[in-house]
């Protein structure tokens, strides 16, 4: 027998438990808020999907599977050994079981045909979900499994011949069975039905270029408007309906308050930057931060003629359980932008958009919870990006090249190139950035355009002193090191590119490092201070490296000495904690790092090489900078490409990504 962890009512099968919990006790959803529970001989695991609490049910569990049932009916009936007398019993048995089931007042037929309407709503969206699932596909779906359905609402009709509240329940049944889809078989009811649950909200559309431009029309050429539309998601309607959710907001509340409470640096929320907007409020106001994110991604055929490019805005709460933040479910689409719009239109007029839905964040939004209704107020904490975004969305240089290319300081590119440490009287703020626009000479002061965000309460450029582990460090610092020791540990002869090679192949990884693994080293593309590999192999290819060939390397070999030291810099980097003493010793040893790699190579440190010494401060403002990073982030792309990849529109390819994730958002 399958119990209940709830009421102790016992089952006979796991189909009927999780009928009960999700109809009598409405557990419709579960989650890490309240999870499912075995109590089959004490078990007490915890499920977060039903899908696999019925696994672990029927194959850990298999023997307890009810059969009480059959123990009654065998013992009533082992008087008569007569086979043909004991079939006669149990087609009786049946027939008194089945009257039974007609004669059972608590059954109710429009109870039933509701629940049979959310299975088939549960259905629409479960495949809308799907990120390679066309929309359109999933109304041809609908339409053949209404056609397969049809016959069993015939041949139920047609042996209906049972009492009439039987007979009349059964033509309720049919009725339904014919077309099951009625009220969502189209888009226009599924959206109409959706909005009725509040459960979809459509993305908004504004128009930030109208330009006449030659159109083809049945062979002919004409002019038309050349609409380039941005498309913003409901962001107010999916807070509020993320936030109402059971114990959602209270966790996160709880986690806020645990995290600033902490003594040591350990989150954005104990950190210079979000306490400095914390002035802006209220002792009693309730205060929630989060982070917003942009990045291009490509569509299309990268080889091909037709490439393009769409630039996803995605947002995150930092004060979300910490189990929490990876989870892709819990990052959430903001804006879809053609990027070509961004290299030929005014960012202030695109980005004007997004400021009012911030600018209305900020103003706060009204929750209801169990406890009563709550006014949060959202305020962006950070945008996150690689730099060439940063410096594109905040108006600075896009080239780096340019001689004050760095939008944290004002250092010339030429001091850049031999600096090992920061230097805090070049750092900027809001007193110089405005000097250095009314200055309007952006190849002096390196600031191009003003910002729009600025314009926020609780919001600054020269505040968004953030910078990305993933593409400063494992795709820039990281990489440098890498190829330059090893092309120096190879000219010398100290060890070759085979041995390395073949020494790396036969590494044992461990179970979870193995698929980080990468493919074989080539020594033209080290010369090139390339390295063919995603950000997570070469993390894992800097950090293994000395146990892989670190027994052939002399000790006073100052190119090997010189990549220890980015290791440990790397490790403290990755550190979860920061104290005062922490970032002092990043600072010396950023600092050693940067003095040897300049005795050894000259000044030609890179542009991340300078973005290295700001980490410090970087961390003492934002907190540690792994909770930050976007790489999360950019896995975020991968569900709007592949649906990309499965339609073959191309006419507005940006709305068709933000109703695809509103439709997923409903799902969830």
């Amino acid at each position: 027998m399958f119990p209940c962890f709830r009421c102790n009512k016992k089952f006979n099968t796991a189909d009927l438990l999780i009928h009960h919990l999700q109809n009598d006790h409405v557990l419709k959803k579960p989650g890490f808020c309240d999870p499912l529970q075995c109590k089959i001989n004490n078990c007490n695991q915890l499920f977060l999907k039903y899908c696999i609490f019925r696994k672990h049910l029927c194959k850990t569990h298999e023997n307890a599977i009810g059969d009480s049932f059959y123990e009654d009916f065998v013992s009533q009936n082992m008087v008569n050994p007569d086979f043909h007398s004991h079939e006669i019993q149990i087609e009786k048995a049946c027939l008194v079981k089945y009257n039974s089931f007609d004669l059972d007042d608590s059954f109710n037929i429009q109870e039933y045909i509701t629940d049979l309407k959310k299975k088939c709503l549960q259905l629409t969206l479960g495949l809308h979900s799907k990120c390679f699932m066309p929309r359109n596909e999933v109304t041809a779906i609908q339409y053949l499994i209404t056609k397969l359905v049809s016959p069993i609402s015939k041949a139920l009709n047609y042996y209906s011949a049972c009492n009439s509240e039987t007979k009349e329940a059964l033509e309720c049944i049919t009725s339904f069975l014919t077309s099951p889809f009625e009220e969502i078989k189209s888009e226009y009811r599924l959206f109409k039905f959706l909005k009725e649950m509040h459960l979809f909200e459509d993305p908004k559309s504004f128009t930030v270029s109208n330009k006449i431009g030659p159109k083809f029309k049945k062979g002919n050429a004409s002019l038309f408007p050349n609409k380039i539309d941005i498309h913003i998601m409901p962001i107010k309607f999916q807070i509020k309906s993320f936030f109402e959710l059971p114990n959602v907001l209270n966790l996160t509340l709880q986690n806020k308050k645990l995290l600033q409470n902490q003594g040591n640096l350990i989150n954005f929320v104990n950190s210079e930057t979000f306490a400095n907007k914390l002035q802006n409020f209220l002792p009693d106001d309730i205060v929630i931060t989060f982070f917003l994110y942009f990045d291009d991604f490509q569509i299309n055929n990268a080889l091909g003629a037709h490439v393009s490019s769409i630039c996803g805005c995605y947002y995150s709460f930092p004060t979300l359980p910490q189990h929490l933040l990876s989870k892709l479910d819990f990052i959430f689409p903001f804006a879809y932008i053609p990027s070509h719009a961004l290299k030929r239109n005014d960012h202030e007029i695109i980005f004007n958009h997004l400021f009012r839905e911030l600018e209305e964040l900020e103003n706060g939004i009204e929750i209801q919870i169990p406890e009563g209704s709550k006014q949060i107020y959202f305020v962006l904490g950070l945008i996150l990006g690689d730099n060439l975004g940063l410096n594109s969305i905040f108006g600075f240089v896009q080239s780096f090249k340019a001689k004050r290319f760095c939008r944290v300081c004002k250092r010339s590119s030429l001091e850049m190139k031999s600096d090992s440490e920061e230097h805090k009287e070049y750092l900027r703020d809001k007193n110089c950035y405005e000097n250095d626009l009314e200055a309007n000479n952006f190849l002096e002061t390196g600031i191009k355009t003003v910002c729009i965000f600025n314009e926020l309460k609780n919001f600054h450029v020269t505040e968004n002193f953030y910078f990305d582990l993933m593409h400063d460090v494992l795709e820039g610092v990281c990489v440098y090191g890498i190829c330059q020791t090893l092309n120096a540990l190879i000219n010398e002869k100290i060890v070759c590119l085979s041995t390395i090679n073949s020494r790396k192949n036969l590494f044992s990884y461990g179970e979870i490092e193995i698929k980080n693994s990468s493919r074989p080293l080539e020594l033209t593309k080290l010369k090139k201070n390339e390295l063919r590999m995603t950000a997570s192999e070469k993390f894992c290819f800097a950090k293994f490296l000395p146990l892989i060939i670190g027994d052939l390397i002399p000790e006073s070999i100052q190119h090997w000495i010189l990549f220890t030291k980015l290791l440990e810099i790397i490790d403290i980097l990755f550190q979860n904690k920061f104290t005062t003493k922490d970032l002092k010793n990043l600072e010396t040893k950023i600092k050693v790092h940067h003095e040897l790699y300049v005795n050894l190579y000259g000044p030609t440190l890179k542009p991340k090489h300078h973005f290295l010494v700001h980490y410090p401060t970087a961390i003492l403002k934002c907190g540690p900078l792994k909770y930050a990073w976007v790489m999360r982030f950019e896995a975020k792309h991968r569900a709007s490409k592949a649906y990309l990849a499965s339609i073959t529109s191309r006419k507005n390819e940006c709305r068709s990504v933000a109703i695809k994730q509103c439709l997923h958002f409903s799902s969830c």
